[in-house]
């Protein structure tokens, strides 16, 4: 089921005015969303959901291939996450991307990634670490991508750390 409409983002002066406004409305869901307003406004890609010309929810890939995906509270469970992972998905087939990657500690983002077909490659606390391959990977390269998932797993906790100003509950900025 698609609600509203599905299209690409145009880092035109309306598109980047109505991500601003999406962007800056989210509440609950900044806390669940791993990604900066300068990593989705350079993304390689995004798809945008619209409904009454506001942006609902949206999904796209950086330059590293990192994958991001949100979806407002209010309009989740009506199949926009699905629909905008499988149109994220043909995409960047149709590109080239060999493997895409993602990180949740958002349990509703985790379910969606393993229905859509995304490995388990490393759990850190509640956090997730994913992978997608789009294209066929030898086996011996898996205990590789695993190390390089344990050290982006922990520069992303250091980077929400620093973002709270806590390190494992200490105020570490006041020395």
């Amino acid at each position: 089921m698609t609600f509203g409409v599905i299209r690409f983002f145009k880092r035109n002066k309306n598109d980047l005015k109505m991500l601003k406004t999406f962007y800056n409305s989210l509440e609950e869901e900044k806390t669940t969303f791993l990604s900066s307003w300068n990593t989705i406004t350079s993304a390689k890609f995004m798809l945008i959901s619209e409904y009454e010309g506001n942006i609902v929810a949206i999904s796209g890939v950086t330059h590293k291939d990192n994958s991001f995906s949100c979806v407002k509270k209010q309009y989740q469970g009506r199949g926009i996450g699905k629909s905008l992972a499988a149109r994220k998905l043909k995409y960047c087939k149709k590109i080239g991307v060999k493997k895409i990657r993602a990180a949740s500690f958002n349990p509703i983002s985790q379910h969606l990634a393993e229905k859509t077909g995304y490995k388990e490659l490393l759990r850190i606390d509640k956090t997730v670490y994913y992978e997608l391959p789009l294209l066929k990977v030898s086996k011996i390269t898996l205990p590789i991508r695993r190390i390089g998932y344990l050290l982006f797993g922990f520069w992303m906790n250091l980077r929400l750390a620093v973002a709270k100003k806590t390190f494992k509950g200490i105020d570490f900025l006041k020395g």
